[in-house]
């Protein structure tokens, strides 16, 4: 596989030109031009999402050509098609509660509400004209020019309550994995302990148990199903792929669990504190995610992968301190917080796989086999096809993420990592690809390449697919160990194949960039 840096690109037939600045409409939001009235939520009392960052926007249910269908199948599913707009999270938040009050807002917070939006009822036009009234020489009134984009709210977000609302537990402090614990995906990758006591308490309920969830044999983690989502968060990735959102990873905020090194107790007669079983070591936090949701409306989600809290491996191997050969030169200046300890897979977190590496023989610590968790990566979809000799067409769409910031740990207090409970961020290096919807992943690109033939670490850059061509576009570079920072304007790009992949041949190298 050979990454190539371009110096010019010509996206021929992609790239959209106007003449002068006058071509850039206003759809929405505060009115900042005199062209034409944008959908304005607070002049007309409708529905939009607050101004914020780090969200994603995806288009779902439009109509892409296919090549390998006539002029006439394509226009059939273009005119059968009602492409819309959504935007997903992000963070509405400010740097401080001055900039609040100056601004007239509130503080905010991370968000993971969906908003739905489109250009026109019925077609694509983005304004509606009314040429029978002007104005002095015969100027059209810019109150009469008015954009058809309208907003709704397909759901506020939803979050795990804060306490348990019934049964045994009732008014203990929940956590985000507790309300999630039913998710299909990670029932059967976790010991049945505190977080779900039983897999029968995932059976859907009687009806009667929504009405009074106190009625005996009534399990909350079993009704909470339906309500799970993602958690609110920002820096995440969303692309469509085989007809449904997907959400990727990001910077979450959940309520967890404190870890046992981070309480106090244990002196004298004071017991020391168990996470596992105090139930006031709860608090909310922000935390970076791998976790892959998807929906087909936007509302209504599931858990496809739960990801991992643990790094992958060749991050792992590179910034371990029990793993690290401090003699090898070629070894990288990065170290990292010792890996989660394990006997078995089933103790590591969600799809965390226990295994030895390194030159450690004895011990075994939870691998992840996807990207670690992070934020700020890029996203893009490949829609892959083959025609086959009796004309039928199989056809496969191909998630890609592509490098983001993950947390690594720099200090080391004899064997124990110190400093920031988080770590430092570190941009990534690496890329890999799902052809199956997120459940597995395959690393098409590893991390740490210190070859002149690779693109750095990066994050908040973007990529898109061409054609055959995975494109990568700037982004922000940074170090923990230079404690350096650097904005990026290279181009690079890769070839990816165009037929899809069989299941039992995802790592072929034929399925694989090239």
């Amino acid at each position: 596989m050979y990454w190539h840096l371009c110096a010019i690109v010509f996206l021929t037939g992609l790239l959209i030109c106007v003449k002068g600045a006058n071509n850039w409409a206003q759809l929405a939001g505060e009115r900042a031009q005199n062209t034409a009235t944008p959908y304005t939520p607070e002049k007309w009392q409708n529905n939009m999402w607050s101004g914020r960052w780090g969200h994603s926007v995806v288009v779902f249910n439009q109509s892409i050509t296919r090549s390998y269908l006539t002029e006439e199948e394509n226009s059939e599913r273009a005119q059968g098609a009602n492409p819309v707009l959504v935007l997903l999270g992000g963070d509405d938040s400010l740097p401080s509660t001055s900039a609040a009050m100056k601004s007239g807002m509130t503080s905010g917070k991370l968000r993971n509400d969906v908003w739905i939006g489109e250009l026109a009822s019925r077609s694509q036009a983005s304004w509606q004209v009314d040429d029978r009234y002007f104005v002095d020489d015969k100027l059209l009134n810019p109150q009469l020019i008015r954009s058809q984009m309208t907003w709704r709210e397909a759901t506020p977000g939803r979050i795990a309550p804060a306490t348990w609302l019934s049964g045994p537990r009732f008014s203990e402090p929940l956590s985000n994995d507790e309300w999630i614990a039913c998710q299909e995906s990670i029932m059967d990758k976790m010991d049945y302990t505190l977080i779900l006591p039983d897999p029968t308490f995932c059976d859907e309920p009687p009806q009667f148990c929504y009405e009074n969830m106190n009625i005996p044999g009534c399990h909350p983690q079993g009704m909470w199903k339906k309500d799970n989502m993602w958690s609110p968060r920002r820096g995440h990735g969303a692309v469509v792929a085989n007809d449904k959102i997907v959400v990727i990873g990001g910077r979450a905020r959940e309520y967890a669990r404190l870890q046992n090194d981070m309480l106090v107790g244990g002196l004298g007669s004071r017991k020391r504190i168990d996470t596992v079983r105090e139930y006031s070591t709860i608090r909310e936090e922000q935390v970076l995610k791998n976790d892959i949701w998807d929906s087909d409306d936007g509302v209504s989600w599931k858990l496809v992968n739960p990801g991992c809290r643990d790094p992958q491996e060749d991050v792992l191997l590179q910034t371990e301190v029990w793993s690290r050969d401090v003699s090898d030169p070629q070894m990288t200046k990065l170290v990292g917080s010792a890996g989660s300890k394990c006997y078995r897979s089933s103790e590591c977190y969600g799809v965390a796989e226990c295994k030895v590496l390194g030159n450690n023989t004895r011990e075994k610590v939870c691998v992840c086999p996807m990207f670690s968790p992070r934020e700020n990566h890029a996203v893009a979809i490949q829609h892959r096809f083959s025609v086959q000799d009796d004309g039928s067409v199989i056809s496969q769409d191909v998630i890609y993420v592509v490098g983001g910031f993950i947390n690594v740990k720099q200090a080391f207090c004899a064997k124990s990592s110190c400093g920031p409970s988080d770590g430092y961020k570190l941009a990534m290096d690496d890329a890999w690809m799902s052809s199956d919807g997120g459940i597995t992943w395959i690393q098409i690109k590893k991390a740490f390449d210190n070859s002149d033939t690779a693109f750095i670490g990066r994050g908040g850059h973007k990529v898109v697919v061409v054609e055959d061509k995975l494109m990568i576009f700037g982004g922000e570079m940074f170090n923990p160990v230079a404690k350096h920072t650097a904005y990026l304007n290279d181009v690079w790009q890769v070839a990816l194949p165009i037929k899809p992949c069989c299941e039992s041949c995802v790592t072929d190298a034929s399925c694989l960039p090239k």
